[in-house]
């Protein structure tokens, strides 16, 4: 693909998702380009710190903190959601402490997600897509290593 498309083609993507001009949205924005891309391009980070309103050093900070736009992707990946309610809730508490429980576990990934849809039982997570709620660390730690 020719990178010199891809702020045009990162632009048209935020349109059609119509993010509102917020920082709180920017990371289901870097998520939803890297499913478009398979990665999130460099060319990307301008454009979509312009359109959540925050510098580019400010979504790059967000790469860097997030597993899922390190590296190659592992074979599982935990998703906590970090949508108001869910952060109301604990959300955050639980993705740090599920980050510290599976850090060194191989082939799993621990990421920050947006919104699943699971308002009334935050807080959520989702594993592989299969989404447990409402979660805690012990159902989360028995649900990624059943029988452990």
């Amino acid at each position: 693909m020719d990178s010199s498309r891809y702020p045009d083609q990162v632009a048209a993507l935020l349109d059609q998702a119509a993010y509102p001009r917020n920082a709180h949205y920017a990371l289901a924005a870097l998520q939803d380009v890297r499913a478009a891309f398979g990665h999130v391009p460099a060319e990307a980070v301008p454009v979509i710190a312009e359109r959540m309103g925050m510098p580019a050093s400010a979504v790059e900070g967000l790469m860097r903190d997030s597993a899922q736009f390190s590296g190659k992707p592992a074979a599982h990946q935990l998703r906590i959601c970090q949508g108001a309610v869910c952060i109301g809730k604990g959300g955050s508490e639980l993705l740090d402490e599920m980050r510290r429980a599976f850090a060194k576990r191989p082939g799993l990934q621990v990421v920050a997600g947006h919104c699943l849809g699971q308002c009334t039982q935050a807080p959520a997570a989702s594993l592989d897509g299969r989404i447990m709620a409402p979660a805690d660390a012990e159902s989360l730690r028995r649900w990624v290593t059943p029988g452990g």
